[in-house]
């Protein structure tokens, strides 16, 4: 019988009970009056517990041992000595065995993390060489086709009411490099585009707003326009900036996926509630919302926070308000060209003067403390103290503009109906859009980064939302109605909201990623009062599992607050 600590003939054999192993007798009840566990299983023992193991009497009876002497005591002290080692060997041999164990864990979980890290970084590598094929092929085809597409504008044509086409637009896939110094420069993103410009829009029945505009653009020559059309691209540390904010953004973005209740099946109802507004119905008002339930409401000479309830009031006229990406400071254009930010928090506000004259639309970028101001023939960018980018001459008559929620594509509308998408970084134009009609009235990048909703009318009543897939080059989906219309499509681009000016009607329709479509039969619902905008709302904060589209409508006297849940 062989120990099973010493691996020796077992002289006193004993039997465990726990792990059921043989076990010289000495040895056994050393290693137990140590740690009071069984060497093998690791289990409680006690010396009482032990059985013992006997074998035949032997024929021969082993004489007794000498009296104790000085050699017989030396052999009994290196027996001593020899169990000890012989009981450390065995625990030594125990604690390789589990760190071997352990080690061989911890090198294939490495190995599993360098290769997830190893395809991460090839796919930014092709994401970077796509955008860069795209960037030279946007560059050469706008060289051969730059001349028509001025003689359009300066000409103002209208394209054909019945031939909608997207005239050149490329695949626009979003994708950006990081810098790791330039992280400190960028505030964290609470969101994955929290900030919306309350920009002005244009209404037949209160034309004054817009012909005072036009009065304050000066006319120009076709000289001044020409010298001022070579453009220059941004500041490389700002240019940098918004680069390393583009790949913070596309990964959130790309990691975003939110359920719409009652997409799949279509069962869905809308609830809204009405809160009314202190401003007077006599002027036109207009909606700002944020990304964290911050709304602002303003006429031309005051603002109503909601739900802080504050009141911010200016002699100068004020064109549009837009809240920052944190939602912490609400930035003001007036028509003084001065830019007030108003921090949300201290209510404290600084002054920012540009020389561009009055600029009707500001966006605030997502994540980088930047704000981009529109006018009526370019557009500027403005940092937290002034004026950092001035691009020169881009189009004529603009009237309508969105920010791509990764912060770097710009759309601008025009009065001819046509959209140009430009790359503001090197300020390149990357691809132009006809709308059905000649007037865009509202321009909407979806949080997906590849849709592009386009809102545009004409004159005889007749207007249009027509959806566009960036990827494809293709007109995805037409919403035809009778009149001007205002829209917003929700954080997971799957919940469309639109009005029609001058009726009492909200229309709400539903995409349906499984089917890939949009309903056919939109769910219209009746209100006390026609709306005058609808802007998407709600808090990003909220966990996806809990999401729920909700949009934020104004009319003259109340402000409505709806929501869509499944039945």
């Amino acid at each position: 019988m062989l120990c099973s600590l010493s691996g020796e003939e077992a002289q006193e054999p004993v039997v465990s009970p726990k792990s059921g192993c043989i076990f010289e007798k000495r040895l056994i009840e050393s290693y137990i009056s140590t740690t009071g566990k069984d060497p093998v299983s690791e289990e409680s023992l006690a010396v009482e517990e032990l059985i013992g193991v006997k074998s035949k009497d032997p024929v021969i009876v082993p004489p007794k041992p000498a009296a104790f002497n000085s050699i017989p005591t030396m052999l009994a002290a290196f027996q001593n000595e020899w169990d000890a080692l012989v009981l450390e060997t065995f625990t030594l041999r125990k604690e390789l065995h589990n760190t071997k164990q352990e080690l061989s864990a911890s090198l294939y979980q490495y190995d599993a993390a360098v290769r997830v890290a190893g395809k991460a970084l090839k796919e930014r590598d092709e994401a970077r060489e796509a955008l860069a094929e795209l960037s030279k092929t946007f560059a050469s085809s706008d060289k051969e086709n730059g001349m028509e597409v001025d003689e359009k504008a300066d000409t103002g044509s209208a394209p054909s009411e019945e031939a909608p086409a997207v005239e050149k637009s490329e695949s626009i896939e979003t994708s950006g490099s990081t810098s790791g110094d330039l992280e400190s420069r960028i505030e964290p993103v609470d969101t994955y585009r929290d900030s919306q410009s309350g920009s002005p829009r244009d209404d037949d029945s209160e034309g004054s707003r817009e012909l005072q505009r036009e009065r304050n653009t000066a006319p120009r020559s076709d000289a001044e326009l020409e010298d001022e059309s070579a453009t220059v691209p941004m500041p490389a540390d700002h240019a940098q900036d918004i680069l390393a904010g583009q790949e913070r953004l596309f990964g959130i973005h790309k990691n975003l996926r939110l359920t719409v209740p009652g997409a799949v099946s279509g069962k869905f109802e809308v609830h809204y509630e009405v809160e009314p507004h202190n401003l007077s119905p006599r002027v036109r008002n207009y909606i700002a919302v944020s990304g964290h339930g911050h709304i602002a409401i303003y006429d031309e000479t005051s603002i109503y926070l909601h739900p802080e309830g504050k009141h911010i009031r200016k002699k100068s006229r004020i064109n549009c308000v837009g809240f920052t990406g944190s939602s912490l400071q609400l930035v003001i254009s007036c028509a003084n060209s001065l830019l007030y930010v108003y921090t949300m928090r201290g209510a404290t506000e600084r002054a920012i003067r540009h020389r561009q004259g009055e600029i009707y639309w500001i966006m605030p970028h997502p994540c980088v403390p930047m704000t981009i101001g529109v006018n009526r023939d370019r557009w500027v960018v403005f940092n937290s103290n002034r004026e950092i980018h001035n691009p020169g001459f881009i189009l004529t008559r603009i009237c309508a503009e969105a920010l791509h929620v990764d912060g770097r594509l710009l759309a601008l509308g025009t009065y001819a109906g046509q959209i140009v998408i430009f790359d503001i970084v090197n300020n390149e134009k990357v691809a132009s859009i006809n709308t059905r009609y000649n007037r865009v009235t509202k321009i909407e990048f979806a949080f997906n980064g590849y849709w592009l909703f386009a809102a545009s009318y004409n004159d005889s009543t007749k207007g249009s939302v027509q959806l566009f897939d960036l990827r494809k080059n293709t007109l995805l989906h037409e919403f035809p109605y009778d009149g001007k219309t205002e829209f917003s499509i929700d954080r997971s681009s799957s919940v469309l909201a639109t009005i029609v000016k001058g009726t009492k009607h909200v229309n709400i329709s539903i995409y349906n990623k499984k089917e890939k479509k949009w309903s056919v039969d939109h769910k219209q619902v009746t209100l006390p009062e026609p709306l005058i905008q609808v802007e998407r709302s709600g808090n990003v904060n909220v966990p996806f599992q809990s999401y729920k589209p909700t949009f934020a409508g104004l009319s003259k006297t109340a402000l409505y607050h709806f929501t869509v849940e499944s039945l």
